[in-house]
């Protein structure tokens, strides 16, 4: 929930009545009994000068992360790497 509030703030900023997304967010966390001083964090997270740059990723980007393991498993020059590792 905390990295869903920083990238709410880091796309529309930290004021929730500016921004519905935080606002419906910071509703959930109060509902899921998270402690005001992890949203806090979380918005001051967002805000500070070397924030981590945190995204969304899309349903395609997501689904084509989780082929990556198959292709490696399939490479057998990704294979010669990392049996070369051990």
């Amino acid at each position: 929930m905390g990295k869903q509030i920083t990238i709410a703030v880091k796309e529309s900023g930290s004021d929730p009545d500016g921004n519905a997304r935080l606002r419906v967010l910071m509703q959930q966390a109060k509902k899921e009994n998270m402690p005001k001083e992890n949203v806090e964090r979380a918005i001051k997270r967002a805000t500070a000068k070397d924030a981590a740059d945190y995204k969304e990723i899309t349903d395609e980007q997501k689904a084509s992360i989780e082929k990556l393991p198959e292709k490696f498993e399939e490479d057998e020059d990704v294979q010669n790497v990392f049996h070369n590792m051990k």
